[in-house]
């Protein structure tokens, strides 16, 4: 992907000021969120407390723009509200449908309101036209908007319960673009509730502010959506990635929805990337509609936080970004082809950031003996010493492990800790068995007893994957310094100058 083209932005009301000249007020905050889904055309839903206004904004904004527009209660509707009345053909044999001015056929704007009071039924009916602008199978060729609204699932103990609402079924939540929840009175600032209460506040002013931000951004829009910033791919990458992690399933569709709704966002002109980024996805979380607590406002702004940072939005070198998710192998490699010590400086402080001691300290003691190998300077100073710190004590241990048996360590005829005698009783080679013997030693001395999960194997693996990842980089480097060459490694992630050694 390659950066967007810079298309000058009209001189266009801003969304919010769009909203206010139709007589909405107090919808600031999720005003360019729902502007965006005019502009993509994709489906919209609102999610908020009975009277907050969303069958009204929704029906006012069909009203600016001129839609032959159907506002259906999911409630209530029958199939024949959408369909009109199944008539047999003059022959009989075919059906036809007589329309009513309450058809689906020529709608261009759908309104479904209490869509999450909906009978399974019609839910799948509803499924096909806001997924696919179909009704039995057939196209609602004039269909440009389709948008829904339903209360929450849950509100604070004392307030309002609804009565016969359901989740919304997972697959049709997530073929909805923007899932916005709409501010309640307290939530409104004291010039938006003034607004509200003036015999004109809620008056169709000026629809024209509306349609030209609307011409404008869709413009723009098509051409965003051709050549997306480059940013953006890291962006939902690590999202998605961040979101998996801490248990919140992203669909590849959903990504790819991410991805319109930024470039609808940032397409209005008043959005900058890294907000239409964020509300992209905020916005955008299909969860919203039927398990609405299982993503935070905090863990969110930790994700957000995170893929901006890889994106290098906030000035990050994206080198990290692969660095944060390469395995340690590879993240070894990556130290050592490395533009700069600085920037490998910044890959050691990450690492040493995300592990606990005893890691820290098996990372050090593998790479420390490799980097002072070298003439050059791997990574940066203030990293050499983080490392020295953690790795130098280990060559040193003149102190003596105060060691408490527990009762069945008692039984043992060395009494020895755990660590030190499965690493003396395994069936392991001499010299392996006794360099692991040494480490186990060595974790004890400056450590004490590790984790019960932190096994012998795994203290085995770890520092072996580092220290071989290390001998064959300090091993290449040298061996080509010898010939009068200086080639770095380069590994699977590929970055900077350096050239892959066959």
């Amino acid at each position: 992907m390659t950066s967007t083209p810079q298309l000058a932005a009209a001189a266009c009301a801003s969304p919010e000021a769009a909203l206010q000249a139709l007589g909405v007020h107090g919808y600031d905050r999720i005003a360019p969120a729902i502007v965006a889904a005019l502009v993509s055309g994709d489906p919209l839903l609102l999610i908020g407390k009975a009277g907050t206004g969303k069958t009204f904004l929704l029906n006012r904004i069909a009203e600016a723009l001129g839609l032959e527009h159907r506002h259906y209660n999911a409630s209530l509707v029958a199939f024949d509200d959408l369909v009109g009345f199944p008539m047999p053909t003059e022959g009989g044999d075919a059906i036809r449908y007589l329309e009513t001015p309450a058809t689906a056929w020529h709608a261009e704007s759908i309104l479904i309101d209490e869509i999450n009071r909906c009978r399974p039924e019609h839910q799948n009916r509803f499924f096909s036209i806001i997924h696919e602008r179909l009704l039995q199978g057939l196209p609602l060729e004039r269909l440009r908007f389709r948008w829904a609204a339903m209360n929450p699932l849950h509100v604070a103990e004392g307030e309002e319960q609804y009565s016969g609402v359901e989740p919304l079924d997972p697959a049709l939540a997530d073929r909805f673009a923007f899932l916005v929840e709409v501010p309640d009175w307290d939530d409104l600032d004291g010039e938006s509730q003034t607004a509200l209460l003036r015999p004109q506040g809620t008056d169709l002013h000026d629809a024209s502010a509306l349609r030209d931000l609307l011409a404008s951004a869709q413009e723009r829009f098509r051409q965003f959506l051709s050549e997306p910033p480059a940013e953006v791919e890291t962006y939902f990458i690590t999202t998605a990635w961040e979101l998996e992690a801490i248990g919140v399933r992203t669909s590849p569709r959903r990504v790819k929805q991410w991805v319109r709704n930024a470039m609808a966002l940032h397409a209005l002109g008043t959005v900058s990337l890294e907000e239409s980024l964020r509300v992209s996805v905020a916005m955008g979380f299909p969860q919203l509609a039927w398990s609405p607590d299982l993503v935070d406002d905090t863990q969110f702004a930790a994700v957000h936080q995170s893929a901006v940072s890889d994106a290098g939005l906030d000035g990050t070198d994206p080198w990290l970004t692969f660095f944060r998710r390469a395995d340690l192998k590879g993240r070894v490699e990556l130290l050592f082809s490395a533009e700069s010590p600085d920037l490998a400086g910044l890959g050691v402080q990450l690492h040493l950031s995300e592990r606990e001691p005893i890691r820290q300290a098996l990372f050090a003691l593998a790479l420390f003996p490799g980097l002072i190998a070298l003439d050059r300077e791997v990574v940066s100073a203030d990293a050499m010493a983080d490392l020295g710190d953690l790795a130098v004590p280990l060559f040193h241990t003149e102190g003596v492990y105060a060691f408490h048996p527990s009762n069945h360590e008692r039984s043992r005829p060395d009494k020895l800790p755990d660590l030190v005698y499965e690493s003396r009783e395994s069936m392991l080679p001499d010299k392996r068995r006794t360099r692991l013997e040494h480490l186990a030693q060595l974790i004890l001395l400056r450590f004490g007893r590790p984790p019960q999960d932190f096994t012998l194997e795994a203290i085995e693996e770890e520092f072996n994957t580092v220290w071989e990842a290390v001998a064959a980089c300090v091993e290449r480097e040298i061996e080509h310094e010898r010939s009068g060459l200086r080639v770095l490694v380069k590994t699977e992630f590929g970055h900077g100058t350096a050239h892959k050694l066959n």
